[in-house]
């Protein structure tokens, strides 16, 4: 999304969900923290669509619309706002 930054290794994490389809996902999945200032430049064939939201935003989608969010993201975020609200990042 053409932003550059430097991304810090927060933790890495494994899971194994079923989701739609009859499928299963078993992944290795690592969670970087990087901040930049630029806004994203979307290349339309990487990237559909996108949007900024605060973390109360996106804590209240999470309750109200679970499914709207993948599952990896469900299992992540819980565990990087401990990391963030310990002060660690």
């Amino acid at each position: 999304m053409g932003l550059q930054c430097h991304l810090k290794l927060v933790y890495s994490f494994i899971y194994n969900e079923p989701v739609e389809n009859g499928l299963i996902e078993h992944e290795l999945d690592h969670v970087f923290v990087g901040y930049s200032n630029p806004n994203p430049l979307i290349n339309p064939d990487e990237v559909q669509d996108y949007k900024w939201m605060c973390t109360d935003e996106i804590l209240t989608g999470l309750k109200e619309n679970p499914f709207q969010y993948t599952v990896w993201f469900r299992k992540a975020l819980p565990e990087l706002l401990a990391v963030m609200n310990k002060g660690f990042l």
